[in-house]
């Protein structure tokens, strides 16, 4: 049996939305101090609490992805927010870790416990010209 489209809303073909243009790094560097609560969060943190907050981000709106940058040997978690209307549209946040479940966790926590979901209010932005 064929799944139904996903561009089709009661009946009525869905129009879909261009992900906002993308406008530059959201500019946060997690302090000594901060990596140290980070330790103590993560340990009580379980399995159950990444699958909720991948599963929550990606049903947000907001496009996740995972590397290895082989030459820093570390993984980096990166979230786009792409949530039309959002202050945070068009950012990304990152976060680096020596294993892949600590970059996501790591990011997660940064978006959560430290910015509290809104990048560009609680913290400055660097613009798409500065990466490098």
């Amino acid at each position: 049996m064929p799944r139904p489209s996903k561009d089709r809303v009661g009946g009525a073909k869905r129009e879909r939305q261009a992900n906002p243009e993308f406008k530059g790094f959201v500019d946060f560097t997690v302090s000594d101090a901060e990596h140290e609560a980070f330790d103590e969060w993560v340990k009580e943190a379980e399995e159950v609490l990444f699958w909720k907050g991948l599963m929550a981000r990606l049903e947000g709106g907001y496009k996740l992805s995972l590397s290895a940058d082989t030459s820093n040997e570390c993984y980096i978690a990166t979230l786009i927010c792409n949530v039309h209307g959002s202050a945070d549209a068009g950012y990304c946040l990152t976060a680096r870790d020596d294993s892949a479940f600590g970059a996501m966790m790591l990011l997660f926590w940064k978006d959560e416990v430290l910015l509290k979901g809104e990048w560009v209010k609680n913290k400055g932005v660097r613009g798409k010209r500065n990466f490098g």
